[in-house]
């Protein structure tokens, strides 16, 4: 499947927030959350980390907590479900942290607190 035809299919439907982002590309009904999107655009194009890095981003919609999963990668830019199309900034959401940095934060914190490190 091609970026503008998975674009083209790709429906948002609300999904848990506990769930792992699934890989839509071989989907004949592609429909899911900003991570699937995110995570389905990663294997379209065929990157992975580090030259593709999903952020958590304000959105307009979200402002409160940065929940939203916007696709940074090396070369193109930034993509999301809500724009789809590649983009300099990740505009009109607004950065917040790498997706995983809080659970490897809080990994770390028990790793001191427990004297492992």
């Amino acid at each position: 499947m091609t970026l503008d035809e998975f674009n083209r299919r790709f429906r948002i439907v609300p999904t848990s927030l506990l769930g792992l982002p699934r890989d839509l590309s071989d989907s004949r009904k592609p429909e899911g959350d900003c991570q699937d999107y995110a995570k389905t655009v990663k294997a379209i194009e065929g990157v992975s980390f580090p030259r593709a890095i999903v952020w958590r981003c304000w959105s307009p919609v979200n402002g409160k907590i940065p929940r939203h999963a916007v696709l940074w990668v090396k070369g193109k830019g930034w993509i999301d479900s809500t724009e789809r199309k590649w983009r300099k900034t990740p505009a009109p959401h607004k950065k917040a942290w790498p997706v995983g940095t809080p659970i490897l934060i809080g990994l770390a914190v028990a790793a001191h607190f427990w004297g492992w490190w």
